[in-house]
């Protein structure tokens, strides 16, 4: 069993645990449910699931408070998007970018090679360069 089908299971048993109260798995202590949302989500979009990541991902966002991880989960809804909704993908970005420019986490910019590569050889490729010099500059 590869790397995402151990964190598949592993959510889907951590799910499982929260609509037990009380019966999640040992690793669970760190996440809140925001969290476990974002990291859902993230492990959705790795797998190629776009739309579970972006229902996973949309949860998170409505929950996290650390702009740290709003800038992360912004990132990850941007690149869910790229394929079907490349509009909303800039926007994403966007947000990402301007969280990242005003608490200066530039950890969260290590999801904006995967956008690029998404979006290469198309006209949203050329805006996201704009908005990343315009708002990066």
């Amino acid at each position: 069993m590869g790397e995402r089908d151990t964190a598949a299971k592993e959510i889907r048993s951590a799910a499982d645990g929260m609509s037990r109260a009380g019966d999640v798995p040992e690793w669970f202590d760190w996440y809140d449910e925001s969290r476990f949302e974002s990291f859902a989500g993230s492990v959705a979009l790795s797998v190629g699931k776009y739309t579970q990541a972006i229902d996973r991902l949309a949860v998170a966002r409505e929950g996290i408070t650390s702009v740290k991880q709003q800038a992360v989960v912004a990132f990850d809804l941007a690149l869910a998007y790229s394929n079907d909704a490349p509009e909303l993908a800039i926007e994403h970005a966007t947000e990402a970018l301007t969280l990242v420019r005003e608490r200066q986490y530039l950890t969260a910019l290590d999801r904006l090679p995967a956008l690029e590569s998404a979006l290469a050889g198309t006209s949203w490729a050329k805006e996201l360069r704009r908005r990343e010099r315009e708002l990066l500059a």
